[in-house]
């Protein structure tokens, strides 16, 4: 008997720590709520790189052997984060971008839309390639791509081709592009994002065009 009741009292014993440990964890979603946050949660539940967020890019660019220059307004809406956890989000992320353009001589106009992702540097580095979660930076650099279908109304000049008629074009294009984001705020769900770009074929032999824009961001994460 009192060996049955000393196992029966470990017992009771480990499975009151162990629930006391599962407590004493709580979800970021509460810890982003609780006016009382200890340090260690703070960096556990501040996202690294958000699992899903939004961005919006302005900016502009020139086309190669083109006199001129056009402004582009780039929206990009994240949907998914991987090889991190669901709090800090992960070295990946991809979602939907969506770009309007237009040349300032109004020769051209162009919408483009497609599929993006995006490759947080700065994750995979200060992780140790993925040994442990990486701190939080004041910068965080990434790369991407957006493999999208373009389509693009063209007025020529009646200086160079006086007769000649507006004309449609539609082909594939990637989005190639690198990002320097300067997070801020408590949780760093906002962002100021730098951004260099080039458009090409997506044979990449050629430039389309190539850009420079500045946006903001705002992220979330489901807990």
């Amino acid at each position: 008997m009192p060996t049955k009741g000393l196992t029966v009292a470990l017992l009771l014993w480990a499975a009151g720590a162990r629930a006391g440990d599962e407590a004493a964890v709580r979800p970021c979603s509460e810890v982003r709520d609780a006016e009382a946050r200890a340090s260690e949660e703070v960096a556990r539940c501040t996202p690294y790189t958000p699992p899903m967020y939004l961005r919006l890019m302005l900016g502009g660019g020139a086309v190669p052997y083109v006199n001129g220059a056009f402004g582009e307004l780039t929206f990009d809406a994240s949907y998914s984060s991987f090889s991190g956890n669901q709090a800090r989000g992960g070295a990946f992320s991809s979602g939907v971008s969506i770009s309007l353009a237009g040349a300032f001589d109004q020769r051209w106009v162009m919408v483009v839309a497609g599929l993006f992702i995006e490759i947080d540097l700065t994750y995979i580095l200060f992780s140790g390639f993925w040994a442990h979660e990486p701190k939080n930076l004041p910068v965080r650099f990434s790369v991407g791509t957006r493999l999208g279908a373009a389509i693009t109304q063209s007025y020529p000049s009646k200086n160079d081709a006086p007769y000649a008629d507006p004309y449609l074009l539609a082909r594939p294009e990637l989005h190639t592009f690198a990002d320097l984001a300067i997070p801020f705020g408590k949780w760093r769900r906002w962002a100021l994002t730098l951004r260099g770009a080039i458009d090409t074929p997506v044979a990449m032999n050629s430039v389309f065009r190539y850009s420079m824009s500045v946006g903001l961001s705002r992220g979330w994460t489901n807990e």
